[in-house]
């Protein structure tokens, strides 16, 4: 009987495997028909003079030579591009990012779910659905929570955008850079976005202790000679850090609003909460950057006109969407410091507003507002 299901099942693996390569041979030479067809009439059109100076035998030997040539260049052309797709899904699946050298972002996300199952109490092999992750997180008491306990950093690189437009190699570059401060630091680092990196630390004050050994030492990079020379300004990454409490708070005011808990249990209360605790940090690494470009901007709109005409629309974005005229009101501040804080806190409330006007097109729009708003109010935006 054993034999018997033994040599079925080997038949019927047989038969796929068949069946599967007879489909591939069908679908390879229907496209060649396909090709050859499309390669004749182009011929035709290319070269249909000839025929009036060659013989039928020549000229058909002339096409059938051409359109080989033409067919085993698409195969190659074909061939590579197979192999830059496979590359393409290697790099995806690989947990290492390939420019910076430091791990990808689904590998900082597992560990921050360790993280919070050791904050929560909760045992490293135990499972739990995401209704009673939703209970977790509810019934949680924040206060109960250290304050200092585990902490999310996001750095946000500056210029990239600038870098690339000398060329992309040069952008590469400052990734790779991003990376060597990282390491140098022996700081477990994450490429959280295009120009964004993140670790997850002990507590706050070693994330902010490790936040200003890469800020000293980030712009000692190799990159850092030519923005200076093309543009006047320095490398420099934005840092903002964020701990579990404070992204527990904000999670717990969201899970009030019965939609948004529906949706969150869609999303995966455990992602949603992630996403609370990174982008409570990236706020914190914007509102750096802001800072930093309009304290740039408006020093470089009174002494070096030339170079701020250079950069202003690459800066623009990074500031909140400063104008001209802001830019110009910054410059001639007797307290710019005072000022610019002023402006960026303006410009978060408009945000805000903004926001809760919007009309979401659905029940996910809804949530993801719902989450800024909240991730605003940690910067004091109400």
């Amino acid at each position: 009987m054993d034999l018997i299901w033994f040599l079925n099942k080997l038949y019927m693996a047989f038969k796929n495997k068949f069946e599967q390569f007879h489909s591939q041979q069908e679908a390879k030479e229907k496209k060649e028909y396909l090709l050859r067809r499309d390669l004749d009439k182009e011929f035709e059109e290319k070269f249909g003079d000839w025929s009036d100076k060659l013989n039928e035998a020549e000229y058909q030997a002339k096409k059938e030579t051409w359109i080989e040539d033409r067919i085993n260049e698409a195969e190659s052309l074909e061939e590579l591009n197979d192999r830059m797709e496979e590359e393409i899904q290697k790099n995806k699946e690989s947990k290492i990012d390939r420019l910076s050298g430091l791990e990808r972002r689904e590998e900082m996300y597992k560990r921050m779910k360790e993280k919070i199952k050791e904050i929560l109490g909760i045992e490293e092999e135990e499972q739990l659905s995401d209704e009673e992750w939703l209970d977790v997180f509810k019934k949680q008491e924040a206060e109960n929570i250290p304050q200092n306990e585990y902490s999310v950093m996001i750095a946000d690189v500056s210029y990239l955008n600038l870098v690339n437009e000398l060329g992309h190699a040069k952008g590469d570059k400052l990734i790779e850079d991003v990376g060597a401060a990282f390491r140098k630091t022996r700081t477990r680092g994450y490429r959280h976005g295009g120009d964004e990196f993140a670790a997850l630390l002990e507590n706050k004050q070693e994330a902010r202790e490790k936040s200003q050994d890469i800020k000293d030492l980030f712009p000692q990079q190799s990159i850092g000679n030519i923005l200076k020379e093309e543009f006047g300004v320095e490398p420099n990454i934005d840092i903002g850090v964020a701990d579990f409490q404070e992204a527990l708070h904000i999670f717990q005011e969201m899970l009030q609003n019965e939609d948004v808990k529906k949706e969150i249990l869609k999303k995966k209360p455990l992602r949603c909460f992630n996403d609370v605790w990174a982008g409570i940090a990236d706020k914190r690494a914007q509102m750096s950057k802001a800072r930093e470009r309009m304290a740039i901007l408006a020093d470089m709109y009174k002494k070096d006109r030339e170079n701020y005409n250079k950069i202003i629309t690459f800066l623009r974005k990074g500031a909140y969407g400063i104008t001209n005229e802001e830019v110009a009101a910054l410059s001639e501040a007797e307290n710019r410091k005072q000022e610019i804080e002023k402006l960026i806190w303006e410009k978060q409330q408009q945000r805000r507003e903004n926001l809760i006007k919007k009309k979401p097109q659905d029940d996910s729009e809804k949530l993801n507002i719902l989450e800024e708003v909240q991730i605003l109010k940690t910067n004091g935006i109400k």
